[in-house]
């Protein structure tokens, strides 16, 4: 799997358990994150700051196990995680992420090097 289908999975599946863990969250969400954490492997549950490696391990050499997480969470109601998926598409049994990058934009943080002035 490419590096930045990986990395756009793997932070779906991280916003699905931080939302899951919320004491509020709907049941949907905790009953599809329990479900990803039993394909994920996972016994118990992951330290926050233990589960995004976590997952990109799982996940980096089983495009098949991406493809039920994404169908999983695609079926829930719109969240931080199926936001996370709006570009990413299974076709052909292969997952693929499209980026749209908008040109001329300018850099408002100003972190690009001054010209030199002539005088």
């Amino acid at each position: 799997m490419d590096p930045i289908t990986l990395a756009t999975v793997t932070s779906a599946v991280v916003n699905l358990a931080l939302e899951a863990a919320k004491d509020l969250a709907p049941t949907a969400f905790k009953d599809t994150w329990e479900q990803v954490k039993q394909w994920l492997g996972f016994s118990t549950e992951p330290a926050h700051e233990e589960l995004a490696p976590k997952v990109a391990a799982c996940l980096k050499d089983s495009e098949s196990l991406a493809i039920k997480i994404l169908e999983a969470v695609r079926k829930l109601p719109a969240n931080s995680s199926t936001r996370l998926l709006g570009g990413v598409q299974v076709t052909k049994g292969q997952v693929q992420v499209n980026v749209t990058i908008h040109g001329a934009q300018t850099n408002t943080f100003h972190f690009a090097p001054t010209k030199p002035v002539r005088g």
